[in-house]
């Protein structure tokens, strides 16, 4: 929440704790899978997205159109590939923000932003609570249960 509020990306700073939000796992693995599967489906996204928008322009109906099937193919590949929904649902950013009145290439940066932002912090977090913390095995501060009872060392 703290990039959020450093970083102006307009209305749309709060992609940045989404992104932590859906790439952040249990798992040390899933997470950098996440990580990756993001980065790629946001990268094919703004490559995709971006000309459409761009070219589909101007154009209600066919910006309408364009909106519908990709929304449909979020909902629809969530469950089945991280990165294809991340595709689509960048695709979709990028067209609803276009179609709104925002610039194609400025919606793309910022989504763009607030991603590589997002996968930082999850990364920092990754790489900080995956580090051995050293323990203590000896003297008073070791402690271990053994059989109901403390025992010291």
């Amino acid at each position: 929440m703290v990039a959020y509020h450093l970083i102006d990306l307009g209305a749309h700073g709060y992609w940045i704790p989404l992104t932590v939000l859906f790439v952040l796992r249990a798992a040390e693995r899933e997470t950098v899978e996440r990580i990756a599967t993001r980065s790629f489906g946001t990268i094919l996204g703004l490559l995709a997205g971006t000309p459409l928008a761009i070219l589909l322009g101007g154009s209600s109906f066919a910006e309408g159109v364009a909106i519908w099937i990709v929304a449909a193919l979020s909902f629809s590949l969530l469950a089945i590939e991280y990165a294809l929904f991340t595709t689509a649902i960048t695709c979709l950013i990028v067209l609803l923000s276009h179609a709104l009145g925002q610039s194609a290439f400025q919606a793309a940066d910022e989504r763009a932003a607030a991603t590589l932002l997002g996968i930082a912090i999850v990364a920092a977090f990754v790489a900080l609570r995956f580090v051995p913390i050293p323990r203590p095995t000896s003297g008073p501060a070791f402690r271990r249960q053994r059989g109901g009872k403390l025992v010291e060392g």
